[in-house]
């Protein structure tokens, strides 16, 4: 894929919504097939992981209809198969497909599940999980095979607070006979998103903080559903205003799920105007120095924004530490700041991160090896006096459909290398 490059030092200015949610979207793709009708996704977006999850759902018969970001689902007269290695191994959101496949045609078998170069992500908890519910499962080094005559409910308390194993046992609850109760669930907001559309679609959901009920075997019907604006596309955008300076407006997402991101801003005196569904932010000072920040499970500092973070703390003014504590392999973008000019420490055995800010990045040529990564070095271009051009940006489309329109919308010079 070409490259992007840019050319940094302008300030964001202007409006921008923010599209739909990737960490939302793929779930709800996968819960289309437990339906015995038509799912209508709306804001949904146009990104590579979507594209290649609609791909795997016409392997099993589903129809689908897509126009701009509305995608219809027809799930009536689906079959049962085994899906594409070379798609569903290439994408972690794939493992989801096991529980629907289990609750709708009794038996599953699927490769092992890719995704970005981040860490391990086993399957181990969910395959555990989905045996306490009567599942029989073998897995090898490359595939997953599964079957059960019928899956019963039972009360789960997942080894992992993980949004995957959450959504893998919500998936498999609304089909199963019985109630089903998962204690220690993940709370991030993809996993009520995915409880609301169920819901629509006439699941008995009970959604309790940390705790989630499933009275299964509702019959499910038609549903229209408005995926969500992605919180974390969001907070990456707000994290480059803080970075170059900015006079800007984003809105379509809910505010609430920015807390991290806006307390921060806060603490700097930007100028903020936020209401539920957009934010106005005015930034114009020099980045703060964050002494300590770990990652850590909804509502803690997200995963999916620590190489962002990092790239906005280069320039900050003091030392900062930054820990990754979900994924061991998160720090390659961290490596990268260097050919920025960026005083960066990485010590991958601690899997921390330490910063000395400098007022001066310089353009370089770097590489993404995952998507979040990729926006990371995005925003060190758009700091850095020079050009800079970012290669690996198969990785950054898995998750933006249009990170180089947005940012030239408001103002950044940036553009595909054609």
């Amino acid at each position: 894929m070409e490259p992007i490059v840019i050319k940094g030092g302008n300030r964001l200015t202007g409006r921008l919504r923010v599209q739909g949610s990737k960490n939302a979207t793929l779930p709800l793709l996968a819960a289309a097939l437990l339906i015995d009708g038509v799912t209508t996704l709306t804001n949904c977006p146009d990104i590579t992981d979507v594209s290649g999850m609609l791909k795997l759902l016409s392997q099993f018969g589903c129809r689908i209809v897509r126009c701009q970001h509305t995608v219809t689902i027809d799930a009536r007269n689906v079959y049962y198969c085994e899906p594409d290695a070379g798609i569903a191994g290439a994408m972690r959101a794939s493992s989801l497909l096991l529980a629907v496949s289990l609750a709708r045609f009794h038996q599953a078998a699927l490769p092992m599940p890719g995704g970005c170069t981040i860490g391990k992500r086993p399957l181990d908890g969910h395959m555990e999980a989905l045996r306490q519910m009567g599942a029989h499962i073998t897995a090898g080094e490359r595939n997953v095979f599964a079957e059960a005559s019928c899956l019963a409910g039972c009360v789960l308390e997942p080894m992992l607070q993980s949004v995957g194993i959450t959504e893998q046992l919500i998936l498999a609850a609304v089909c199963a006979k019985g109630v089903t109760t998962i204690k220690k669930c993940a709370r991030e907001p993809e996993i009520f998103s995915l409880c609301q559309f169920l819901q629509a679609a006439g699941a008995d959901i009970l959604y309790l903080d940390d705790e989630i009920m499933i009275c299964g075997g509702a019959t499910l019907h038609d549903v229209c559903f408005e995926v969500p604006g992605d919180r974390i596309i969001a907070a990456s955008y707000l994290c480059m205003g803080l970075s170059v300076g900015c006079d800007m407006t984003l809105y379509g997402i809910e505010t609430n799920q920015l807390t991290w991101i806006l307390s921060y801003a806060k603490k700097m005196q930007c100028h903020l105007e936020i209401e539920q569904e957009h934010v106005h932010i005015r930034a114009d000072k020099q980045i703060e120095h964050i002494p300590y920040l770990e990652t850590a499970v909804y509502p803690g500092f997200p995963t999916d924004l620590q190489s962002v973070v990092c790239a906005m703390l280069a320039t900050a003014d003091g030392t900062s530490v930054v820990v990754e504590t979900i994924f061991e392999n998160r720090l390659q973008a961290a490596k990268e700041l260097g050919k920025f000019g960026a005083d960066v420490r990485v010590d991958e055995e601690n899997r921390s991160v330490t910063i000395v800010g400098r007022k001066h990045l310089n353009g370089a040529v770097v590489a993404a090896k995952e998507l979040r990564g990729g926006v990371a070095l995005i925003l060190a271009g758009l700091r850095a006096e020079g050009e800079t051009t970012v290669y690996g940006c198969e990785y950054i489309v898995r998750g933006h459909e249009s990170i180089v329109e947005d940012l030239r919308s408001l103002g950044a010079q940036i553009a595909w290398m054609r």
